[in-house]
Order: C-alpha cells, then sequence, then structure tokens
C-alpha cells in the first residue's frame, strides 16, 4: 500500500505536482526540425504525472504553467502549508 510505504519513510501526501512539459509544439513550428528533434520534446513522464495529479483532484493541486507559479506560492503561503 502506498500510503504506508509512505508513513514507514516517514513521507507526508503528495498535494502538489508542479510539472513543465517540453515544449513540443514550439519545436515542430519550427523550420527544419529533425523527426528525432521532435520525438524528443515528447512528454511521456510529466504527462504521466498530471494525470496521475488529476486522478487525485479532492487532494492535489496540479500545476503545469510557469505562469501560475506566483499565484500558486501566494494561495499556498496564505494558507500556511
Amino acid at each position: 500500500d502506498h500510503l504506508a510505504q509512505l508513513a514507514e519513510h516517514g513521507i507526508g501526501q503528495i498535494d502538489l505536482v508542479v510539472v513543465n512539459l517540453y515544449p513540443f509544439a514550439q519545436t515542430v513550428q519550427q523550420p527544419g526540425t529533425a523527426l528525432d528533434q521532435a520525438l524528443d520534446q515528447i512528454d511521456v513522464g510529466g504527462v504521466a504525472l498530471l494525470r496521475a495529479a488529476a486522478k487525485n483532484f479532492p487532494g492535489v493541486a496540479a500545476v503545469s504553467d510557469p505562469t501560475q507559479y506566483a499565484s500558486v506560492l501566494r494561495d499556498v503561503k496564505s494558507m500556511g502549508t
């Protein structure tokens, strides 16, 4: 059980997931982008983290845009956690 493993190691539950996705759209819009360059910009892990956060939305917030950082940080500080 994941919760038991967290408790065993003294780790609190994750309630905030912050992910910067690879710039796939920007990459493929560049003239002359090679297929291997485009493939390198397909983010799999970041999307999986966001999906996991979304599936646990009652207790987990997901942030995927750096323009959101300031407002999220302000909210976290105001809530005291």
